[in-house]
């Protein structure tokens, strides 16, 4: 199968229906958005399968139904969704919608249409908030700032003091695809990154970007190995509680590329980079921006334009025949001084993740398991030279943020985290457990003290039900913040969600 790119998910995927299952809705690849469970599904067969994943009556097909037949005209889809957190903000895969304390909502149609190589998704979303008040750590500037970053990130406790909402374009986009070559002007969600589930640059934690976005997803195919490439130039908008508040918004543009290896490509290796600027309109100057210099320049720092860089090179390893996967990646926050800055304190305003997946079946379920680990801790080296964690910045102070969501993995928004998932999907549904932890430091320190140190422990079940024309889904969780001895004390939330989608 061929390297497959966000935008372009699974373009070359062969699969036949299940036999004997239950009366469900065929899944289709406009399905498989980032953090969906059309594409969590999907990516298990590309990691029990790879390049071997073709349609055959011996080969087994997985439980749920895919439709790969294109429509020229298509109502594929309406969703609502209804959730509340008893005592702290929390939501992951819903999008751009903010999920304070108490009620939030979020509603959603998916339509599209084709005519040749152009293809059309009108999928906006609807969400509302009620955004009750809970008690906040202490921070600064602003008092809903972040309690670590409160002036080199937009990235709120709370966003504001009442109920808030949006329309949002969501999923929606128009895609010019011509033999390998994709243009599109998108705001659909992304991932950058080697991890199925958690990514540095860019996740989808706070939806996609509105942006023009270009490249060759399918890759090309040399001696050497195949090589695929991805760029966008897009606008990324902030709250109104961002620190140093800026006029208008900010030019936000990613590139990504991968190697994959000539065979079966079991070994793949790529980079991503991000650029945020202030906006002052897309001119053609622009379009080279995301190849800027991976290095402190005079047109920079000596009277140039200010930015932001984050950096990150990664790397997949995948084993079909045993369904396993190991992905790392090594993400750094703005530009070293020279390549020998770069070799020598590698660790300066850099992260790490790793992440380890396993896929495997039985007589009537496919069965996956996810681990993904990430630290952005602080190490000794800020004795001598400061530091900064991987998601703030300066000058521009909102940091890698859109609308006071993280763009990148929640599991470095302060210290470190780690998740385990386990999904298990049959012919009447899927059932998942997700169990996760998070160090929330309140200072940066290359040894945190005891007063200032906060743990973050979670775990919550999904349900979700093939029912007719559509699924019923529900979650029910809970999170605690430990505090070790702040005078916050200890904070406690539970989560409870439940929706349908009507599927055509």
């Amino acid at each position: 199968m061929r390297r497959i790119m966000t935008g372009a998910f699974l373009t070359t995927l062969l699969v036949g229906s299940p036999t004997g299952a239950q009366e469900m809705p065929a899944i289709r690849l406009e399905d498989a958005r980032v953090g969906s469970a059309a594409e969590r599904y999907l990516r298990a067969l590309e990691t029990m399968y790879g390049d071997a994943l073709r349609a055959s009556d011996t080969l087994w097909q997985g439980p749920w139904t895919i439709d790969l037949v294109p429509r020229r005209v298509s109502l594929r889809s309406a969703s609502i969704d209804l959730s509340r957190n008893s005592g702290l903000p929390f939501g992951r895969d819903d999008g751009s919608a903010w999920a304070g304390r108490g009620w939030n909502a979020r509603a959603s149609v998916q339509a599209s249409a084709r005519l040749g190589p152009l293809s059309l998704r009108i999928a906006p979303l609807v969400w509302w908030a009620q955004n009750q008040g809970f008690a906040l750590l202490p921070a600064g500037p602003l008092p809903l700032a972040h309690p670590q970053m409160g002036s080199s990130i937009d990235l709120p406790q709370r966003m504001g003091y009442r109920s808030l909402g949006r329309i949002d374009p969501g999923e929606s986009e128009v895609v010019l695809a011509v033999g390998g070559a994709r243009l599109a002007l998108t705001s659909a969600t992304a991932r950058i990154g080697a991890g199925r589930e958690h990514a540095s640059i860019l996740q989808g934690e706070a939806g996609g970007y509105p942006r023009i976005e270009a490249g060759i997803p399918s890759g090309i195919r040399t001696p050497l190995g195949t090589i695929a490439g991805n760029v966008a130039w897009g606008r990324l908008a902030q709250t109104w509680w961002a620190p140093d508040r800026r006029t208008g918004a900010r030019l936000g543009t990613h590139l990504e590329g991968w190697w994959r290896a000539p065979g079966r490509g079991l070994v793949e290796l790529g980079v991503g980079r991000f650029y945020h600027f202030d906006w002052r309109g897309l001119s053609v100057r622009d379009l080279g921006k995301p190849f800027g210099s991976v290095f402190v320049d005079r047109q920079t720092y000596f009277g140039g334009e200010a930015d932001n860089q984050q950096l990150s090179v990664f790397g997949r390893l995948r084993i079909p025949d045993a369904g396993l996967e190991i992905a790392g990646e090594l993400a750094k926050n703005d530009r070293s001084n020279d390549l020998r800055d770069f070799g020598n304190e590698l660790e300066h305003n850099a992260a790490w993740l790793l992440a380890v997946r396993r896929a495997w079946r039985d007589d009537e379920a496919l069965w996956v398991v996810n681990l993904s680990t990430a630290s952005n801790r602080i190490p000794e080296l800020q004795l001598y030279r400061g530091q900064a964690l991987n998601f703030e910045h300066s000058p521009l102070t909102q940091g890698h943020t859109l609308r006071g969501q993280l763009l990148g993995t929640p599991l470095l928004e302060r210290g470190a985290g780690a998740e385990f998932r386990l999904d298990r999907y049959g012919r009447t549904g899927r059932w998942s457990a997700i169990a996760s932890s998070r160090n929330l430091p309140d200072v940066r320190s290359e040894a945190v003290p005891d007063a200032a140190l906060r743990h973050e422990w979670g775990l919550v079940g999904e349900w979700m039900r093939w029912v007719r024309g559509g699924a019923v889904t529900f979650a029910l969780g809970g999170q605690i913040e430990v505090a070790s001895s702040t005078p916050s004390g200890n904070r406690l939330n539970w989560h409870i969600a439940t929706g349908y989608q009507w599927l055509r």
